[in-house]
């Protein structure tokens, strides 16, 4: 399927992501959940091969469903980034398994409860709960609306397509999705760009890198053109640049100029005007999850000027 509709991807992105993504690695979050969970499902599967009350296709079945859960973890150990999406095709199969084993056991050892499926029901969700808390606290639908990114969308004209560079896709894509707008971009998120920023870092300060220059300068113009081709496509109303501290030197990455080397790039850009400057705090948008902590973000607030 990928070969037949998304040929480009094969061919365009996949090289890059080879390069730029699967090289950047975070093993400090990474490996402790690949262990946990290899662990886990590994020792279950081997358990219920031995000890579980299902016969027959039913254990094929059941050791199938482990044997998915393991398999899943294999992008994600490649990625090694440690984002908990990518935990989630294990999940779901390892909780198919486990829902199918319980009720065997349950079926098998306490025929009191099995005849009681409520309770049943009941101790799933009860174990669910204990390995996945929900986040009660979490920002909901209304809250979207006014938290600060939200304040400052909703004084753009309406339609308002707005283009957001921020330091992870949580606080994007959910302040697009609950205001009914646009991010005008292709990417999800500039996922090549900490490798560009390293390999520039390195170069500047000539320490080993893993770019060349003239590499360097062609993945700069490569993805300068595209993003250049979104805001001439989207033509966004409103431009959100988030102000990060990306290398060694304490100062901030320059959005516009790191891309400007771009013709077409710096030519879209001078559509814009720099119309202030905010500040907010993280954690509005994480209550309840690990990130639930002071952490001030601050972004500069573009204007469009001209068609």
């Amino acid at each position: 399927m990928i070969l037949v509709f998304f040929n480009d991807y094969i061919t365009v992105i996949l090289p890059d992501v080879l390069t730029l993504y699967i090289s950047s690695r975070n093993y400090e979050d990474a490996l402790p959940e690949l262990w946990l969970h290899s662990l886990v499902f590994l020792t279950l599967m081997i358990f219920d091969f031995f000890f579980s009350p299902l016969k027959g296709q039913q254990k094929i079945l059941l050791i199938l469903l482990y044997l998915g859960a393991l398999l899943c973890l294999v992008p994600y150990a490649v990625q090694m980034k440690g984002f908990f999406y990518q935990l989630i095709p294990a999940l779901g199969f390892f909780f198919c398994a486990a829902a199918l084993s319980l009720h065997a056991y349950v079926n098998r050892y306490l025929e009191e409860l099995r005849n009681h499926g409520i309770i049943l029901v009941i101790i799933i969700f009860i174990l669910c709960y204990i390995g996945r808390p929900l986040l009660l606290s979490y920002p909901k639908h209304q809250d979207f609306a006014d938290l600060p990114l939200s304040l400052e969308i909703s004084q753009c004209e309406k339609p308002c397509s707005y283009f957001i560079f921020n330091d992870n896709i949580e606080i994007m894509h959910p302040t697009a999705f609950y205001n009914n707008t646009e991010n005008a971009s292709r990417f999800p998120a500039f996922w090549f760009l900490p490798k560009l920023i390293e390999a520039q870092y390195a170069l500047d300060h000539n320490e080993p890198a893993l770019l060349s220059r003239e590499e360097l300068a062609f993945y700069k113009e490569k993805y300068g053109r595209m993003t250049a081709e979104d805001l001439h496509r989207y033509q966004p109303k409103m431009l959100i640049i988030g102000q990060f501290i990306l290398t060694n030197d304490e100062k901030a990455f320059d959005f516009s100029e790191f891309f400007s080397t771009e013709s077409t790039f710096k030519t879209e850009w001078e559509h814009y005007r720099k119309e202030r400057t905010i500040s907010l705090n993280r954690r509005l948008y994480f209550s309840g999850t690990a990130q639930d902590e002071d952490y001030i973000l601050t972004y500069d607030i573009y204007l469009r000027t001209s068609p």
